[in-house]
């Protein structure tokens, strides 16, 4: 999906209850990815100082871009990966392809 019919990014966190918040692409520029990456980091830092880390390594959730053209089209972005290391949570951003 090339980026100038990006309308928006979609972050989609796996937590219980998964939570949901949507990004307005801008023009030009990456800054609705950008801002939904900072929130997705502090949404998952805030839950994890209530609960425990689900796994060592968890999928703790992922970003789409969204575009609108006849219909509604998303495509995986980035996906965040949590982990530990030396006791310190890791929070690892896979940008897709």
């Amino acid at each position: 999906m090339p980026r100038s019919t990006v309308e928006s990014y979609q972050a989609r966190l796996s937590m219980v209850p998964p939570v949901e918040k949507s990004f307005p692409a801008g023009a030009g520029s990456d800054g609705g990815l950008v801002a939904a990456k900072y929130w997705a980091e502090d949404q998952i830092r805030a839950f994890l100082t209530q609960h425990p880390l689900p796994h060592d390594l968890w999928h703790a959730g992922t970003i789409f871009a969204v575009a609108r053209e006849e219909g509604r089209y998303e495509q995986l972005m980035t996906q965040l990966t949590v982990h530990t290391e030396e006791g310190e949570y890791v929070f690892e951003w896979d940008e897709v392809p």
